[in-house]
């Protein structure tokens, strides 16, 4: 068993499933290693044999207890923090009985966000839970865990009592929506002050009144900063021009632009920011992160932009702003209370 356990730990969730499985219908284990192809019987054939190096009745045991463990954890974790519109993108592209089996595994409220999602003629071609229970339940639970497994991990946090930009991943939608926005408003000032004080009176002009205000106030505080400070957003001021994006849409992507800069050193924490936004936002956010001008600039010859133990001060200073606009908005009633509460660190 120590070696079995061993050779488990080289194999993701999907192919953990794939091996249970194939040990429960060890007749023919051998015979759809075959049709592996040569890389895959690479992966499967040491784990497989000690499987099936076990006794009958222990391997079944084993592979039974550890197929529902699959299902259970992973149906119930796997996907926290996963925009159904993700899920939903995915799904569409399957048949109706993978898309079955994958809801058959699901929390009944993920499920109801899920098929609200789905198109008509695809919900009503899934098959009828009678027909799914005549399937060998096995095989409905590896299909559904190997399908959830395509996503990466995101382990739910019981306590928020500090407030860091890994909190932003954790976010319901509509409340990152609002601090992206917010935030966009920073960004979007400081691009244009970066390029001068005219670009931002001329954009102005033609801005929505929603935002003036805003961006004036900001621009009021921002301007006792010395001009370095505006270089990064200023220099990937491109980024922000978006041809017929306007309004709030036009501010969402600017705060998309910010967060992408503030999250250039994790890129684990930018992949789970990405999942957890509604999938049209995550692919734009998931191309501004792979855009290398999108970044923090180097000190100037007084280094007043020197990085020193607590890192790059700029960077510093802007998340501090970033997780501010939470708390702004959890004191003003449009998020949940506990980030008003949450101490602040800004280096993580």
């Amino acid at each position: 068993m120590a070696v079995l356990k061993e050779e488990l730990e080289h194999l993701n969730i999907a192919q953990q499933s794939t091996l249970f499985y194939m040990a429960v219908l060890s007749e023919n284990a051998s015979e759809l290693l075959n049709s592996f192809s040569d890389a895959e019987r690479d992966i499967y054939s040491a784990p497989l044999q000690a499987l099936l190096s076990l006794n009958d009745d222990a391997r079944t045991s084993f592979a039974l207890s550890q197929l529902k463990h699959l299902q259970s954890q992973e149906s119930q974790t796997y996907l926290y923090g996963i925009h159904p519109s993700w899920i939903v993108a995915d799904l569409k592209r399957e048949e109706p009985l993978i898309v079955a089996s994958v809801l058959s595994i699901l929390p009944s409220a993920l499920v109801k966000r899920i098929l609200k999602r789905l198109d008509e003629d695809l919900r009503s071609s899934l098959p009828d839970r009678s027909l799914l229970k005549e399937i060998d339940e096995h095989l409905v639970q590896h299909l559904g865990v190997t399908f959830i497994a395509r996503f990466p991990k995101h382990s739910p946090r019981a306590k928020f009592k500090t407030l860091t930009m890994s909190t932003i991943s954790h976010l319901p939608a509509q409340t990152m929506q609002m601090l992206l926005m917010k935030s966009g408003v920073h960004e979007r000032t400081e691009a244009l002050l970066g390029l001068g004080k005219r670009a931002l009176a001329a954009f102005l002009k033609k801005c929505e009144d929603t935002y003036v205000e805003q961006m004036i106030t900001y621009a009021r505080q921002a301007a006792l900063r010395p001009s370095e400070y505006f270089r990064a957003a200023g220099s990937s001021a491109h980024l922000l021009i978006q041809e017929g994006m306007h309004g709030d849409e036009s501010f969402l992507h600017a705060g998309l632009v910010r967060l992408a800069r503030l999250t250039r050193d994790s890129p684990g924490l930018q992949q789970t920011c990405q999942y957890a936004m509604p999938r049209a936002w995550g692919l734009a956010f998931n191309r501004l992160c792979a855009d290398t001008g999108l970044s923090f600039p180097n000190a100037d010859s007084n280094g007043s932009l020197a990085e020193h133990a607590s890192g790059d001060p700029l960077q510093v200073e802007q998340r501090q702003l970033f997780l501010n606009a939470l708390v702004t908005l959890s004191e003003q009633g449009k998020a949940s209370p506990r980030w008003s509460r949450a101490t602040i660190r800004v280096d993580s």
